[in-house]
């Protein structure tokens, strides 16, 4: 597993996230600033993003679903907003995913 991040993503990356997204019922924001995805192989296993200091596009493939891929995810977001003075952020969910 490897991390791939983008400020922004890079042009060949975005229609995979996409794709990736919409496999988590989750559609792309192209407003988004900086993006880190959890990579297997050539595979996009996990991915967020962030919109100012809005974090959003959240997802986790279902096959690795309860492997703290999430945590990892939201660690490498929350070191973005720390070197950029980021201290209040928001976290853009579904209504279902509100707990």
């Amino acid at each position: 597993m490897y991390l791939v991040t983008g400020a922004p993503l890079s042009v060949g990356m975005i229609p995979r996230l996409q794709a990736f997204l919409s496999s988590c019922g989750i559609e792309y924001d192209p407003c988004v600033q900086f993006t880190a995805l959890l990579m297997e192989e050539d595979e996009i296993i996990a991915a967020g993003s962030m919109d100012g200091a809005v974090i959003k596009c959240v997802a986790v493939s279902p096959a690795h679903q309860g492997e703290d891929l999430t945590g990892q995810i939201m660690t490498v977001l929350l070191q973005r907003a720390a070197e950029n003075g980021m201290r209040h952020l928001m976290l853009y969910t579904k209504p279902r995913n509100q707990h």
